[in-house]
């Protein structure tokens, strides 16, 4: 026998589907499922691109996403990678800041057109003429194509064989800061990315059944829970994240019901799971299936995950399922992976101790100042890591840096952007993340992001280690927390403010402040300027919480007289 030649391109990925039984079934309801087959995908795809092309897209053409619907999402995902259009996935847009994002992106394309259903440009259009840009409204909906005439569209499309350095899609980033940035993804950096995730699990054989709530226009939903299953052949089981968040006992239900041995799901998927979980009610399901959690998408709580597993232990849930990870979608997703046979380490060390380019001393889990963070492994396939200090000089293991990647899975540089890729590049090619951490016996342990660290007085903090100290306290254990640093000019140093997620009143939420900042002293040696009661928690997609949003809002004095109501009643109450 020859020997296999694997696909070089995920257009190839797709076209040697055509024998496959393999496919994916789509949740979109209790008792809603749709198998759709692999081959079902591509000849649904060839029709859309044959809309699309007689629509006027071709090579080269940029075609933004305004889809809710993921099997339609798929398959227009998968025409323009075999028409070489450059798919730009921008989530479904209802709220006002998710249309102000779409705007942005909009505005930094080159000649982008726009795919969505009649309904939803209508709203579109309501909040283009209110917010004063309905001239920019006018030419996009002049570049629209309607996704109900898309898939009512019998044809075949002409194939485009791509090249493997040639671009796939613009992954835009989930919201962390005000102006979103595009991130290249190349057929050789998804290609590659997906195979040394997929040797990453260490199958060896293992029948792979995935299940995915995360969405489509995120990273970790796209590239690692459909692209790997996709290309390595696996079933996949797909549900909306609006159905995960009105009922996350469904993802426990059908991990069970269908065998799933792999899932994924960043902190804030299991706190939810957590929040409505009743063994009484649930003992009848069975998760002694599942191999693999790929835990990832923002800072990971040790002490979340030895919950989670310990509370569903009694469903079969092995305590090694929960694999730590670290990735960015600059790296086409996965950077490194942890063993899969092995549990959550947990890393305590001195606070104090974290400085760029200082070594990091280890401590008991319950010394004064200890922090806790995880080991998330080590460089998956044909990924590079360094951990470097000042002008890039790589440090010892146990030492803070900034860390940096390189090799054939990470991007090149933001589209349409010079100025951030040449901050994001480094003289000698490598790839800075924005992130902080260590190396622990060849392990990356992450700190946290450059951008959420905050320096009091000259001491480092970091706004999730805050936000996990917390959670601590019984009455906020599953809330919405997020905590800033903002920089008081006067004192020339951050002051720490902490926004909850709360519907209590006036008085009963200055007991919770209290409370926090308490906490907070005791647990992290730092007084906290203010607490503060919000609505809601502005998050991206994926649960990573956006806390330059909170910033801004704080600077612009909305919180002001909340802040001055609840200092008047501390003060009555002392």
């Amino acid at each position: 026998m020859g020997k296999t030649i694997l696909p070089k391109t995920l257009a190839e990925v797709i076209l040697n589907k055509v024998q496959s039984k393999k496919g994916i079934t789509f949740i979109d309801g209790v008792d809603e499922e749709v198998f759709v087959p692999y081959r079902e995908l591509l000849s649904g795809a060839l029709g859309i691109l044959d809309y699309l092309q007689a629509q006027g897209l071709g090579e080269g053409d940029e075609l933004v996403f305004q889809l809710n619907n993921n099997r339609n999402f798929l398959s227009v995902f998968w025409a323009c990678l075999l028409g070489k259009i450059i798919a730009v996935p921008v989530m479904a847009a209802y709220i006002e800041r998710h249309r102000k994002k779409l705007f942005n992106i909009w505005q930094g394309l080159k000649q982008p057109r726009l795919i969505i259903s009649q309904a939803d440009l209508k709203g579109l259009e309501s909040f283009a003429l209110s917010a004063g840009l309905g001239e920019i409204f006018d030419t996009m909906r002049e570049k629209t194509v309607f996704i109900e005439e898309a898939t009512a569209r019998p044809g075949e499309g002409a194939v485009t064989l791509p090249d493997e350095d040639d671009l796939a899609f613009i992954q835009f980033s989930s919201g962390s800061t005000s102006q979103p940035k595009g991130v290249m993804l190349t057929h050789r950096n998804l290609v590659t990315n997906v195979r040394a995730g997929a040797a990453g699990l260490k199958s060896n054989g293992r029948e792979e059944r995935v299940l995915s709530w995360m969405p489509l226009t995120h990273d970790m939903g796209l590239i690692g829970l459909h692209l790997m299953p996709v290309t390595e052949d696996w079933d996949v089981f797909m549900m909306p994240t609006r159905l995960f968040t009105c009922r996350p006992g469904l993802w426990l239900e059908k991990i069970s019901e269908y065998g799933i041995t792999v899932t994924g799901s960043p902190n804030s998927g299991y706190r939810h799971v957590l929040k409505f979980f009743d063994l009484e009610k649930q003992k009848h399901l069975d998760l002694s299936s599942l191999c693999i959690i790929i835990n990832g998408a923002e800072p990971i709580s040790a002490a979340l995950c030895f919950e989670f597993s310990r509370r569903l232990a009694p469903l079969g849930l092995s305590p090694h399922a929960i694999m730590p990870t670290y990735g960015l979608a600059e790296a086409s997703v996965v950077v490194t992976l942890s063993d899969p046979a092995a549990e959550v380490v947990p890393v305590y060390v001195d606070r104090d101790s974290l400085t760029v380019g200082e070594p990091v001393r280890e401590t008991a889990e319950d010394e004064p100042g200890s922090v806790c963070f995880v080991e998330c492994g080590v460089a998956v396939n044909n990924c590079a890591i360094r951990v470097v200090g000042a002008h890039c000089k790589p440090v010892a293991d146990m030492v803070t840096g900034h860390i940096q990647i390189s090799g054939d899975n990470v991007t090149s540089g933001y589209y349409n952007n010079d100025e951030k890729t040449a901050e994001m590049v480094t003289m000698d090619g490598w790839v800075n993340t924005g992130d902080l951490g260590f190396f622990r016996n060849g392990r990356l342990v992450i700190t946290g992001r450059v951008k959420d660290t905050i320096i009091v007085q000259g001491n480092t903090f970091y706004a999730h280690d805050i936000e996990f100290i917390c959670q601590e306290l019984d009455e906020l254990k599953y809330s919405r927390i997020a905590v800033c640093g903002v920089y008081n000019p006067t004192l020339q140093s951050d002051e720490i403010v902490c926004f909850v997620a709360s519907r209590k009143g006036r008085e009963d939420f200055s007991t919770v402040a209290a409370a926090i900042k308490k906490r907070i002293v005791k647990k992290a040696g730092v007084a906290v300027s203010a607490v503060l009661p919000v609505k809601t928690i502005p998050t991206t997609t994926s649960g990573k919480v956006q806390r330059y949003q909170l910033k801004e809002r704080y600077l612009s004095g909305e919180f002001n007289e909340i802040a001055e109501q609840l200092l008047d009643i501390h003060g009555r109450s002392h």
